[in-house]
């Protein structure tokens, strides 16, 4: 049986109550996450890296509104207060956080583009959050951290690509709608639990490979095609 990677998105101090950009109630997550880490095989943690002069900072868009979409160099971009600037007390993780040997995928560093995915960051020695997670033999992909309908959601969509991946509710907090994010996840067959569930899943290895016999996954993916799987056990329902 391959192993199980919990990866924690974006749990930097800028996306903490008083930062640039907070999430409400985001720091309530990190005793949960800590509490979560022992659990897994492997543990990874994305975050921001961006530029002073990021083009999809309010600064540099006078014009334009929080939340504004703008397109720089054919790509489009949620305009949003500056934050994770690199080297800043922003881009800082949050201080009780567990993070001791947990490599950091870093995203966003280049000023004209603003990737909200934390599959797409990389490591300076360990390469893509893909190389990483498939030379460590991962086979599910657990996410939590911030935001739940921005990073959280698009990580985990990303890594349903690849991976058969879970979205930890009690694990992130939403700045909009949680209920519309968490139907879409569904619907793109990512299995959507809370914590309290993982117990389901690690322990009972009997309904663990018969969960698995149930999934389908191709031969091939690719970063346009997303596995989707059965799910037949706890998560969100309508």
């Amino acid at each position: 049986m391959g192993k199980r990677a919990l990866f924690i998105v974006d749990p930097q101090l800028d996306f903490m109550p008083g930062g640039n950009l907070a999430v409400e109630f985001g720091d309530k997550i990190v005793p949960l996450i800590n509490s979560l880490i022992s659990k897994f095989d492997v543990v990874l943690v994305s975050g921001d890296w961006h530029p002073e002069d990021h083009k999809s900072f309010t600064t540099e868009n006078s014009d334009k509104k929080v939340l504004d979409v703008v397109k720089v160099r054919g790509k489009k971009m949620i305009v949003c207060p500056p934050h994770c600037v690199q080297g800043t007390k922003g881009s800082e993780f949050h201080p009780d956080l567990e993070l001791d040997n947990v490599p950091v995928f870093y995203k966003g560093k280049d000023k004209f583009d603003h990737p909200f995915s934390g599959f797409v960051g990389e490591n300076p020695d360990l390469g893509s959050v893909e190389k990483y997670l498939k030379d460590k033999e991962v086979d599910e992909v657990y996410v939590v951290g911030l935001a739940g309908d921005y990073c959280v959601k698009e990580t985990a969509l990303d890594c349903s690509v690849f991976f058969k991946t879970y979205f930890i509710v009690d694990g992130t907090r939403f700045i909009g709608d949680m209920n519309k994010i968490l139907k879409g996840l569904v619907k793109e067959g990512i299995m959507v639990i809370n914590s309290g569930d993982l117990g389901f899943f690690m322990k009972d290895e009997k309904n663990y490979k018969e969960h698995l016999k149930k999934s389908t996954r191709p031969e091939k993916a690719t970063r346009n095609t997303r596995v989707k799987f059965n799910n037949p056990y706890v998560g969100y329902t309508d």
